[in-house]
């Protein structure tokens, strides 16, 4: 109830109507302590109003004053029907105070009890337990955001008591001064403007009276001087520092009018009524939204006795509080405003109480299995509710498509260390929370009982109308998140895409990007090439240019901007975690995620007037625009060297040893083979369908995957679903998953024939059509038969041939100059006879299968990966050193700033004037190796 709306009086209705025998009541400080105490003696206003009968007999009221510190005292109190007391001077919860006997009190009402968190209130409430306990407050809610447990059973709103009559009209008058006025200055600005007020509210037929706000004793001292030199008001200050005798006068001079008016530090506060106080001169800010609000609460109040105007409020706009800005806005409607403030958080606070009390404890779930931790614990319902309503989570989530009903019902896998402490389900808001906590030795000690103490939270929020799951994590693993929502959609979900990610942006005007990231096209590949870019700052998203949309697409994105003519922050990344620079309760948390998943699903282009428009941005795809011609191991398969595949025959192969083969395809799937030597396993990809990937042969289903060091294994087929192969499209744009990137364009008018270089096949005796040496004698030699021949005949160091599944390339030669030592990689493919037995023959399906392969092996353009892979494979059966050996190539490499890569892609179908199909084909090849290295494509094909 709002200040001076007459809570005193309910609390002596609810007396009345609980029929209690003896009651306690609580006040936070002397003046209400006096004012309760003859409230509760006279019956007042309940006789004036007729809600009691006029003969009825008045209670036998005792104030407290003293420090019970006898059981025998408290004894004394059995007299009485009511007791007023301070926490101070009764509760068990400070020294030298006696434990009361349990039943003394059958009803405990406790005034402004936003205070009952603080051990002293708390103790004396429940030092009666089986007394009912009624908390009466202004505000239901604190700053520092500490539980006042109970539930909200009344409210009576701002909005209500002013159409009552019990409130009357507020204004605000800003106070205009210099920028750079000193503070004395400012002070005499408002001194100045609440004087006139007073003034001209006294020759209006008012009583009022000013209360100046101090934020100090010394500023009380400072003001004091400031009124007595600009003003002729008579005012007395008022403090803690001051003796109660003297606050009592000064509170009686300010009532008969003896006084223009106090100044105040924290004063004349809760409880306090006096309705002449109607102008507020605030030198000062308040701590709180909700104690500016009690404060305004206590000038509006209004009496049937008193003839009051309005009340005015004067203070300096730039000075106020963050959390009340839309409040001292010049101009402002404050009744509106106040009652709309008032509502909203008291509104705010009891939405928060009914979310936490929609969690309940789970039916032991169906997928409960034999050896599983169960989900328990041992908190009551009530208790559940109170932690839930203290939990504030960062606003950071990972949502996906949710394609089938989430089981919230299931056990949730969570990290095995972890000790389950409270698990709750909300059938109402389609939620699970999970918070358990974990020992572990600290990590600068080995000794068993140094340990760390680590509590994690996970929550689950279903959004059925939209089928997106969220989920939020303390721990922000991949594992984690994956074991999460997989508890309770099993495979059926899938991340969202970039496309749809972005989407979140929607609504925000002005956004200011301090945080961009952009996604090399062209993937991740070595020899100093960016896979990523960072850009942060104000001017982040200025600093990209137009000539960046030709290798870049969106990776993430943070901002702040405008919404709903409310500041706000946002954040997005292509991993389908969005994020907010915000922290708020579960109820605050779980309507941002509904308000997210309306933008999610609306597939409007978003356009936000930045440098972020320029980029492209991964799609969804349901079907193949063009045909898949290479396929390539995700770029994971090769950070993780150690891994083998097992379970295929009693072989164990590298990962790495792996090649991907396009066996056949249709517009919605793949079919393809991963082959190692005389390995192979098949498999399938079917867009628009979960899971994505389907194994084909018995032996790639019954395939597992190790890690290095790791005595357990996975199935393949689900490490190819986390980490799907990507798969080049005749186009060159490239698919991972089900996820389309553009490809890299070329940046620069530079005409790609520049880079073919003509070949005299058959006058340097060579056969076109054949790649590899012939089993017999042969008069023309083969492609590999030339390069080999050739790099045998140069200033080569070293010449490496790796032939087969996995190959760095067909060559690799090593060639030290005087500043740099040349790496060039061989690629080679014989023209196909198909349909013409000449070369050139422009047939562009000659070209897929090589060009795929020179774009591979980016990954290997990078001196330390290179010796590494040169090392591994000298060890298989079709690969060898032609000249030098592994010691000479770590010799040649020792030294990556002098090392300059070249990719040579061998095809003498190819002409050196190409068709425009052949041209846009090479430009976008070179592109990719370009964008990943700036190492410019070589091709060796034949004259037009």
């Amino acid at each position: 109830m709002p200040t001076g709306s007459g809570k005193t009086a309910v609390m002596v209705l609810v007396s009345i109507l609980l029929r209690a025998t003896r009651v306690l009541v609580i006040a936070p400080s002397r003046l209400l302590r006096e004012q309760l105490v003859e409230k509760f003696s006279k019956l007042e206003p309940l006789r004036r109003v007729g809600a009691l009968d006029e003969a009825a007999d008045c209670p036998v009221v005792i104030e407290q004053a003293e420090r019970v510190d006898t059981l025998a005292a408290w004894n004394a109190m059995a007299s009485a029907h009511v007791v007023v007391a301070l926490p101070h001077s009764a509760s068990p919860g400070i020294e030298g105070v006696a434990a009361p006997p349990a039943d003394l009190f059958d009803v405990v009402l406790v005034d402004e009890a936003h205070h009952i968190p603080a051990r002293i209130y708390r103790a004396l409430a429940e030092a009666f337990p089986a007394a009912k306990c009624v908390l009466f407050t202004a505000t239901p809610f604190r700053r520092d955001e500490r539980e006042i447990p109970g539930d909200l059973v009344f409210t009576y709103h701002l909005a209500q008591a002013r159409r009552d009559g019990v409130f009357g009209q507020l204004e605000f008058v800003p106070v205009k001064v210099a920028a750079n006025a000193s503070q004395r200055k400012r002070d005499e600005a408002i001194a100045r403007a609440a004087s006139r007020r007073l003034g001209a509210d006294r020759r209006s037929g008012f009583d009022h009276r000013l209360l100046v706000r101090a934020s100090s004793k010394d500023r009380a001292d400072e003001l004091g001087d400031v009124y007595s030199a600009v003003t002729s008001l008579k005012l007395k200050r008022i403090h803690s520092g001051l003796s109660q005798k003297w606050v009592q006068r000064a509170v009686e001079e300010l009532r008969s009018g003896q006084l223009d008016g106090v100044i105040t530090v924290d004063m004349l506060g809760e409880g306090f009524d006096l309705p002449n106080l109607k102008v507020a001169a605030l030198h000062s800010r308040h701590r709180s939204l909700a104690v500016t609000l009690q404060f305004i609460g206590r000038f509006a109040r209004t009496s049937t006795d008193l003839t009051l105007g309005s009340a005015t409020f004067f203070a300096i706009p730039s000075e106020i509080e963050p959390d009340a800005e839309g409040l001292y806005t010049p101009g402002a409607e404050w009744n509106e405003i106040v009652e709309s403030l008032s509502r909203d958080q008291i509104e705010g606070e009891a939405q928060a109480r009914e979310f936490a009390r929609s969690f309940a404890r789970p039916a032991r779930s169906a997928s409960h299995v034999e050896g599983d931790t169960p989900e328990e614990d041992d908190l009551t319902d009530d208790d559940a509710a109170r932690l839930l309503r203290t939990v504030k989570p960062y606003f950071h989530v990972k949502v996906y498509d949710a394609l089938a009903v989430p089981d919230l019902e299931a056990s949730i896998l969570v990290p095995p260390s972890l000790v389950p402490i409270l698990t709750r389900r909300s059938a109402k808001h389609n939620a699970v929370i999970w918070i358990g906590r974990e020992q572990h030795v600290a990590r600068w000690t080995t000794h068993p009982a140094w340990v760390d103490v680590a509590h994690e939270m996970f929550l689950i929020v279903h959004v059925p109308e939209h089928s997106l799951l969220f989920v939020c994590s303390s721990r922000r693993e991949n594992s984690v998140y994956d074991g999460l929502v997989g508890s309770v959609l099993g495979d059926q979900h899938r991340r969202l895409a970039t496309s749809e990610v972005n989407r979140v942006l929607r609504g925000i005007s002005s956004p200011e990007f301090f945080s961009l990231g952009l996604k090399n096209r062209a993937g991740a590949s070595g020899g100093g090439g960016e896979s990523y870019q960072m850009r942060a700052g104000r001017s982040a998203a200025r600093s990209v240019r137009a000539a960046d949309s030709a290798l870049y697409s969106q990776g993430h994105a943070f901002c702040r901007g405008d919404e709903n003519g409310k500041p706000t922050t946002i954040g997005f990344s292509s991993s389908s975690k969005l994020w907010a620079n915000r922290r708020d309760g579960l109820d605050q948390f779980v309507d941002w995620m509904h308000a997210l998943s309306l933008k999610l699903r609306d597939s409007t282009p978003v356009m936000t007037g930045s440098g972020l428009d320029k980029l492209g941005v991964a799609r969804r795809i349901e079907h193949f625009d063009a045909p898949v011609v290479a396929g390539d191991l995700a770029h994971d398969a090769y950070t993780r060297r150690g891994s083998r595949v097992t379970n295929v025959g009693g072989a164990e192969p590298w990962l790495v040893d792996f090649a991907v083969r396009i066996d056949g395809q249709s517009g919605t799937s793949v079919e393809f083979s991963l082959f190692a030597t005389e390995l192979e396993l098949r498999f399938k990809t079917t867009l628009a369908r979960t899971p994505l990937i389907t194994a084909a042969s018995e032996t790639a289903a019954n395939a597992m995957l190790r890690g290095e060091g790791v005595c357990s294994e996975d199935p393949l087929i689900e490490y190819l679903n986390t980490h799907p192969p990507a798969l080049y499209l005749a186009t060159l744009a490239r698919v991972d998953g089900d996820e389309q990137q553009d490809p890299p364009r070329r940046d620069g008018p530079a005409v790609i024939a520049e880079q073919i270089r003509a070949i005299d096949w058959r006058g340097l005796g060579v056969d076109p059509f054949r790649e590899k040496p012939a089993n017999g004698r042969s008069k023309l030699k083969s492609l590999f038969e030339y390069v080999e021949g050739t790099l045998m005949a140069s200033a080569a160091e070293l010449v490496f041939l790796d032939d087969g599944a996995g190959e760095i390339a067909d060559y690799v030669s090593m060639t030290p100059e005087a500043d740099r030592v040349c790496v060039e990689l061989f690629h080679c493919k014989a023209a196909s006879k198909e349909s013409s037995a000449k070369v050139p023959n422009q047939q562009i399906s000659n070209l897929y299968e090589v060009i795929g392969q020179a774009i591979k092996c980016r990954r290997y353009l990078e001196p330390r990966r290179l010796v590494e892979q040169l090392e591994h494979r000298q060890t298989l059966q079709h690969s060898r050193f032609c000249i030098g050996d592994i010691d000479v190539a770590k010799k040649l490499l020792a030294d990556p700033t002098r090392v300059v890569f070249e990719v040579v892609v061998v095809q003498p179908s190819l002409s050196t004037e190409p068709s425009e199909a052949i041209a846009r084909l090479l430009e976008a090849a070179d592109a990719y190796m370009r964008g990943g290295d700036q190492v410019p494509l070589v091709f060796w094909g034949t004259q037009a």
